[in-house]
C-alpha cells in the first residue's frame, strides 16, 4: 500500500523476491495475499 501511495514501483530484485518461496514475508506480494486468502477459507471450511 505504501508502495501505490507514494508511487514507487517494485525493483527487479523485489519482483524476484515475490516469486520465491519466502515470498510470503513480503508485505503485499502476491504470494502473501494468496497465503491470507487460503487461511480464511480454511478457517471457513472448518466451521461446518
Amino acid at each position: 500500500m505504501r508502495r501505490v501511495r507514494d508511487h514507487v514501483p517494485y525493483s527487479e530484485i523485489d519482483q524476484m523476491r515475490m516469486q520465491g518461496i519466502g515470498a510470503k514475508n513480503i508485505e503485499g506480494s502476491p504470494m502473501r495475499l494468496f497465503d491470507a486468502y487460503n487461511t480464511l477459507v480454511d478457517a471457513g471450511n472448518r466451521l461446518h
